[in-house]
């Protein structure tokens, strides 16, 4: 497996997107879709872990407490990063509309961009003639 999951796409090199426009509001539409994962993510991994821990520390006489409060506190930190990469992982294998046409935008791998664990994708909608650019890391992260 790649690391942008079981696709594997066609290369393209950006000089043959001549004619063609940047889209950013078409990239600011598509990573939209995914906010919420990353939102609550974030929000279960630290408030979660801050309000555990904080009830492990004010609780910290009893042993058994302290024990169930920490785990609780991992627990919620692991569950943020789970929803951080799971939406990571979504975004890479989405297909993206573009709001201009409408239409399914088609997705390439942009030429000599697979350095250092990043390869960038991009998004074009030739009815439209517009497109936008995406980093994506191999660990799953964007």
């Amino acid at each position: 497996m790649n690391i942008f999951g079981s696709h594997d796409h066609q290369t393209i090199a950006l000089s043959s997107l001549n004619g063609f426009a940047e889209d950013s509001e078409a990239a600011k539409l598509f990573e939209r879709r995914f906010r919420s994962f990353t939102l609550s993510g974030i929000a279960t991994a630290f408030i979660g872990f801050g309000v555990f821990i904080y009830f492990a520390v004010r609780e910290g006489d009893g042993a058994a407490l302290l024990t169930v409060f920490t785990l609780l506190a991992l627990t919620s930190f692991l569950i943020g990063f789970i929803l951080i990469f799971v939406g990571s992982r979504r975004m890479r294998e989405a297909i993206p509309i573009s709001p201009q046409s409408g239409q399914p935008m088609e997705i390439y791998r942009l030429e000599d961009t697979i350095k250092g664990g990043k390869c960038e994708l991009i998004y074009v909608c030739r009815k439209s003639r517009t497109y936008f650019r995406r980093v994506f890391t191999e660990s799953g992260g964007t």
